[in-house]
């Protein structure tokens, strides 16, 4: 037994296998993700768009000033 053939082979045989489970999962996965999505099954128009929170900016400031424009006593 060629022990680096061996481990070559494992090596690709793992890989093409995840590549092509990935594939299987993208191809199943029938979820309706963008508005794109949803005109090619429906001719309904989109009144309204629920967004990402990922994209909104959470560092907002609320309240009075800066935090860094704390008064001193």
């Amino acid at each position: 037994p060629n022990l680096m053939l061996n481990l070559a082979v494992a090596v690709l045989l793992a890989l093409m296998l995840s590549v092509g489970i990935i594939f299987l999962l993208d191809y199943l996965d029938n979820t309706i993700k963008n508005e794109d999505d949803l005109q090619q099954i429906s001719d309904l128009p989109v009144l309204g768009i629920i967004p990402d929170l990922d994209e909104i900016d959470h560092h907002k400031n609320y309240g009075e000033g800066d935090q860094n424009d704390q008064k001193e006593e």
